[in-house]
C-alpha cells in the first residue's frame, strides 16, 4: 500500500479502524502516486462529524478543579482526543496533496502520523475507563480550517510549530493536574505524548529552517508564514514549560519572544492606551516633551489592566525578555503594538480603553471606533479638583466640613481663606504636581496664575496626613457603581505620588490607624458610591479612582477624609490593585517609581546598571499555581527601555526592607 493510498483512507475513512489503521512502508516510487478530489473535511464516523463552518460548538472543556470526577476527566481526554484525529486526518492530507515533496519530509510525517494514531488509541482506552464514549460530547473544526489549504512552510509553520508547540504545555501542564487526582495512568499517556511531540516539533522545526528565508530571524519567518489567523499566542499552552522547547531545537531568543507573546485567541481585542497629560488635554493645554518621556515609559502599564486576548498600544515597544518575565510572574502579556491607533486600522476592536478621555484622546481614536469615540463636554467638570470638593461638602455624614476644600476664582478669595497651613490646588492638575502650600515661595502667584489659566484655584487645610489611600470604582452605562477594595499609596514630602503598598498594607501601622479603618473603611465605598451617582447624572460611564487619607486632628485624634481628589480615569492606583492581586497576602509590596535622576545620585550609573543590582540583591520568587509573588523585585516597566523613569515592585517582609532592596529611598521622609 503506497502512503497516497494509506493516506486517504485516513483522510476520507468513517470509521475508527480507517483513522488507526498502521502505515505500510513503501517504496519512494509508491509514495508519488496520483490522486483524486480532496475532501472539503475528512470522513468521520458517525458522531464525529465536523461542524459546519461557521457554527458554534459548545463544549466547555472542564475546570481543572474538576478533574477529580471520572466524568470531568473523561471530557477533557475527549478534547484531547479530537486533536489528535484532527492532527492525524491534517497529516494524511499532506501526503496526499504533495506526493512531490522530499521523501524524507513524507517519511517523517508518516512516522509522526503513527505517534497520533497511537496518543488517539491511548486516549480512547482512558476515556473508557472513565464510562465516555468518543463523540458524547461536540466537536470543533479549528484545526482543519486553519491549515487544511495550506502549502508546506505554512503547514509545518501552523502544525509543527503553533498546535504540535503548545502541546509541549498542555500535555507537561495536564499530566501533573491528572496525577494530582490520583490518574497515574492518563498522566503516564500525556508523558509519552509530550515525549513524542518533542520530536514532532523537532521534525517540523528542521523543515521550516530548510524552506524559510534564512536572510529572516526565525521568529519573523514563522509569523510571516503562519495562516491568517493564526499567530504565535496559539503556540503556548497554560502554562509556559521551555525545556521541551530547547529539546525540540528552539533557539533562546525564539522561546524567549513567545513566552513574552501575546495576541487574541479569536475575539475582537479591546484597546487599552495610555495618555498621562489627560488633565493638560481637558484644560486646553499643549502637549509638553515631558508627557511624551512619560508616556514612552510608564506606557506598557497598561499591560497590567488587559486581558491576554487584548490589545495594548505604546509608542515604543517593552524588549521580549521583560515581556517574558512579566509572563513568569504571572502576568499573561496581551499583544503588544507599538505606534498610534493607525497600527490597527481596519481591525474590528471590541471596547476602547484608554487611560482617560479628553478632546484630543477621542479625536486619536476616533478612527477604531465604530461611529468614532466620543467627548461629552460635560465631563471637563469632573476633572475639576473643585467638583469633587462641592460633592463632599454635601455630605458632612461623610467627612468633617472644615476640611473640605473651598474653590476660589479670585486673589481675594484666595485671601480670605488662606491659612498659614493651607495648600493651593489647580482645579485640573495629577499625582499632586498641580499645587502648592501657601508658606512656599511665590505660592500666592502661583494661585493668581492658575485663575487666570483655570478659571479657579482649590484652598484646603494641609492636614497631618498619615497614610494615602485609594478606591477605585467604576461607573456602568447603567449608572451603577461598583467598588474595588481600598489600597494604599504612598506620596513625597510635597505630597506627589510614588508608588503604593501592595499586599499586607497595613503591617507597619499602629493599632489606632487599623482600628479607624477597621471602623470606618467602609466610608471610603460609601462617598466613591456618592460621586458615582452625580458622574453618571452627568453622562459619564467608565473607570474612576478616588483619593482619601488618614490625618492626625489638632487634638491628636485619627481621622478619614474620604474624598482628597476624584479622577474620572485610570489611575495608578488601578494599576497598583492589578499588580497586587500577585503578591502574597502575608508579604509586604512596595511598588514605585523611580527616576533616572534618583539613580545617579545614588551612585549607580544608570537605569539599566541600577535595575541589575536591584535583581541581584532581590531575585523574583514565584510560588504556586496561579503564581504569587512570594519576594524579591519585578520590574513593571523596561528598564532597557527607559528615559527618565522606570517602576518596579518590591516583595518582602515589610516596607522598610523593600526599601532597602532598592539600594536607594526615592520618598523623601512620605508617609
Amino acid at each position: 500500500m503506497p502512503y497516497t493510498a494509506w493516506a486517504r483512507r485516513v483522510l476520507t475513512g468513517t470509521t475508527l479502524a480507517d483513522k488507526l489503521a498502521p502505515p505500510v512502508a513503501a517504496r519512494e516510487g509508491d509514495a508519488r502516486a496520483p490522486s483524486d478530489a480532496l475532501p472539503d473535511v475528512p470522513g468521520r464516523p458517525a458522531g464525529l462529524a465536523l461542524p459546519p463552518r461557521g457554527a458554534t460548538v459548545r463544549s466547555a472543556f472542564p475546570a481543572e478543579a474538576t478533574l477529580h470526577q471520572p466524568e470531568s476527566r473523561g471530557r477533557a481526554l475527549h478534547f484531547f482526543a479530537n486533536h489528535e484525529l484532527l492532527a492525524l486526518e491534517l497529516i494524511a492530507l499532506a501526503l496526499v496533496r504533495f506526493p512531490e515533496a522530499p521523501a524524507a519530509f513524507r517519511r517523517g510525517l508518516v512516522n509522526i502520523a503513527a505517534d497520533e494514531q497511537r496518543h488517539l488509541a491511548s486516549y480512547l482506552a482512558r476515556m473508557e475507563a472513565v464510562g465516555v464514549r468518543f463523540g458524547d460530547l461536540p466537536v470543533n473544526r479549528y484545526f482543519w480550517d486553519a491549515l487544511a489549504g495550506a502549502d508546506p512552510l505554512p503547514l509545518v509553520a501552523g502544525l509543527s510549530l503553533t498546535f504540535e508547540q503548545a502541546n509541549l504545555d498542555y500535555a507537561a501542564y495536564y499530566a501533573a493536574a491528572f496525577r494530582r487526582v490520583g490518574d497515574d495512568d492518563t498522566a503516564a499517556v500525556l508523558d509519552e505524548v509530550l515525549a513524542d511531540e518533542i520530536r514532532h516539533v523537532k521534525h517540523g522545526l528542521a523543515w521550516f529552517d530548510t524552506w524559510r528565508d534564512p536572510t529572516v530571524s526565525r521568529w519573523d519567518a514563522w509569523v510571516a508564514a503562519l495562516p491568517p489567523p493564526l499567530t504565535p499566542a496559539r503556540a503556548k499552552g497554560i502554562r509556559f514549560f521551555r525545556e521541551p522547547r530547547v529539546a525540540a531545537g528552539f533557539d533562546a531568543d525564539t522561546i524567549t519572544r513567545l513566552e513574552g507573546h501575546g495576541a487574541s485567541k479569536g475575539r475582537a481585542p479591546r484597546v487599552f492606551s495610555f495618555h498621562p497629560e489627560v488633565e493638560g488635554e481637558v484644560a486646553g493645554l499643549p502637549a509638553t516633551p515631558t508627557g511624551a518621556r512619560i508616556a514612552r515609559d510608564l506606557a506598557s502599564l497598561m499591560v497590567f489592566l488587559s486581558g491576554k486576548d487584548d490589545v495594548v498600544l505604546v509608542p515604543r515597544a517593552p524588549t521580549p525578555p521583560f515581556l517574558a518575565e512579566l509572563a513568569r510572574a504571572g502576568f499573561p502579556p496581551p499583544e503588544v503594538v507599538e505606534g498610534g491607533p493607525a497600527a490597527l486600522r481596519g481591525r474590528p476592536i471590541a471596547e476602547l480603553k484608554p487611560w482617560g478621555w479628553s478632546p484630543a484622546v477621542a479625536e486619536a481614536l476616533a478612527p477604531l471606533a465604530e461611529g468614532g469615540a466620543r467627548w461629552d463636554p460635560r465631563w471637563r467638570a469632573l476633572y475639576e479638583k473643585g467638583w469633587s470638593a462641592a460633592r463632599l461638602a454635601e455630605r458632612p455624614d461623610l467627612c468633617d466640613p472644615a476640611v473640605v476644600g473651598v474653590v476660589c476664582r479670585s486673589r481675594a478669595d484666595v485671601d480670605r481663606v488662606t491659612t498659614g497651613a493651607s495648600v493651593y490646588k489647580a482645579p485640573l492638575g495629577t499625582a499632586g504636581r498641580g499645587m502648592r502650600r501657601a508658606s512656599d515661595p511665590g505660592a500666592a502667584a502661583w494661585a493668581e496664575a492658575v485663575i487666570a489659566a483655570q478659571g479657579s484655584v482649590v484652598v484646603e487645610p494641609w492636614l497631618d496626613r498619615v497614610i494615602d489611600l485609594s478606591l477605585q470604582f467604576d461607573v456602568g452605562a447603567d449608572g451603577r457603581v461598583t467598588t474595588d477594595g481600598w489600597g494604599r499609596f504612598l506620596t513625597d514630602a510635597r505630597g506627589r505620588y510614588r508608588g503604593a503598598v501592595l499586599g499586607d498594607v497595613l503591617r507597619d501601622q499602629p493599632g489606632d490607624v487599623k482600628r479607624l479603618l477597621a471602623e470606618q473603611g467602609d466610608r471610603l465605598g460609601l462617598a466613591a458610591k456618592h460621586l458615582g451617582a452625580a458622574m453618571a447624572a452627568a453622562g459619564f460611564a467608565g473607570p474612576a479612582g478616588l483619593d482619601a487619607l488618614v490625618y492626625r486632628a489638632p487634638g491628636g485624634a485619627l481621622a478619614l477624609k474620604p474624598i482628597v481628589e476624584l479622577n474620572p480615569r485610570v489611575t495608578m492606583g488601578r494599576v497598583a490593585r492589578a499588580i497586587g492581586r500577585r503578591v502574597r497576602r502575608d508579604r509586604v509590596g512596595l511598588w514605585t517609581q523611580v527616576s533616572r535622576d534618583e539613580v545617579r545620585a545614588a551612585g549607580f550609573g544608570g537605569l539599566a546598571a541600577w535595575a541589575e543590582s536591584v535583581g541581584a540583591r532581590a531575585p523574583l520568587r514565584v510560588e504556586g499555581e496561579p503564581a504569587l509573588l512570594g519576594g524579591g523585585a519585578l520590574f513593571t516597566t523596561d528598564p532597557a527601555r527607559a528615559e527618565r523613569i522606570v517602576t518596579v515592585l518590591v516583595v518582602g517582609d515589610s516596607l522598610a526592607a523593600c526599601r532597602e532592596r532598592l539600594g536607594l529611598d526615592p520618598y523623601e521622609a512620605s508617609a
